[in-house]
């Protein structure tokens, strides 16, 4: 089998270290070829260059927004997606159970088994879309990673963002939002961020919305809704200690699809940690794509199924 690697030099940890792992490849009985991305190119033509060329398993080496490109095309070709941890957070692989070392990450991919998964999918007003693999984010996350320094980050990676969020947070303010799920009205009112995942993990810190399963059709959305400001405090800490947004502090809907307008402007917008160039989004529509990737998972890994209140004592 020919694999094809789609490396990203240009993510926090830099090149993949492929020459470390080439015994394990090649005693799995694979042949390889790399797809290393240029600064400031597109990650999409050498995925379709590896599927051009027979790559019979197409490998993200690099971090999540690698993992988001990489996906989103070859999503519905029937080619299995793997995975090789190498950017500032691996949030996916964390998720799934993919160790981060090489050595390990690349047992795993050998020794591994293949899952169907489901991705999420953005359309904007305007007419664009796009694909995301973990959560799509608008809001203040958004707005702290448009502020990021892609220079800084791939120096210091989450310290870049850190320093952002700092910057952006203080003047942060909410916006008047109303969602409907699958066409019927979800919530409306006043909103500091919405997350819609398709996984539970968000910025390897959190579940936001901990009932999330990347199989089960459905995309989930968390919506920190517009409180004074003393007690979106408490509940920061609350989910800093619980790791799970406090009942009280959430509103949480489920949905194949799930409409966001904002009626008061607009919100930036992430898509599994890379933010979304342009002004800000006033109407999107995030829509399951169900089973539309199939991914190479370690055989004792895969989507958890913890109930929030074990999440919430991890």
């Amino acid at each position: 089998m020919l694999v094809g690697i789609i490396d990203n030099p240009w993510s926090f940890r830099g090149a993949y270290p492929v020459r470390a792992i080439e015994p394990i490849l090649a005693a799995a009985g694979w042949r390889w070829r790399v797809y290393s991305r240029v600064r400031g190119g597109a990650t999409a033509p050498l995925v379709a260059r590896a599927l051009d060329d027979g790559a019979g398993l197409v490998v993200a080496a690099g971090g999540d927004g690698t993992l988001r490109d990489v996906a989103s095309v070859v999503a519905t070709t029937g080619v299995p997606l793997g995975v090789l941890p190498g950017g500032t957070a691996n949030v996916f692989a964390r998720e799934m159970g993919i160790p981060i070392a090489p050595a390990a990450a690349a047992w795993a991919l050998v020794e591994g088994v293949e899952r169907t998964m489901d991705l999420g999918r953005v359309t904007l007003a305007d007419g664009r879309w796009a694909r995301f693999v973990i959560a799509a984010g608008l809001g203040l996350d958004g707005a702290i990673l448009r502020a990021t320094l892609p220079g800084l980050k791939r120096l210091v990676g989450p310290v870049a963002i850190a320093a952002a969020a700092l910057a952006v947070a203080p003047g942060w303010r909410t916006r008047q939002v109303r969602v409907s799920v699958d066409g019927r009205t979800g919530w409306e009112g006043p909103a500091w961020q919405l997350i819609v995942g398709n996984t539970r993990l968000y910025a390897n810190l959190v579940w936001p919305n901990p009932l999330a399963r990347p199989d089960d059709g459905l995309l989930d959305l968390c919506l920190l809704p517009g409180v004074p400001v003393p007690r979106l405090l408490r509940l920061g800490v609350e989910l800093a200690v619980r790791r799970v947004p406090p009942a009280d502090g959430a509103v949480w809907l489920v949905g194949r699809s799930i409409r966001i307008d904002v009626t008061d402007g607009g919100l930036p917008l992430q898509l599994d940690g890379t933010p979304v160039r342009g002004p800000g989004v006033s109407a999107a529509t995030f829509a399951a794509e169900a089973a539309a990737l199939r991914v190479r998972l370690p055989s004792g890994g895969g989507p958890a199924r913890d109930s929030p209140e074990q999440v919430a004592r991890a």
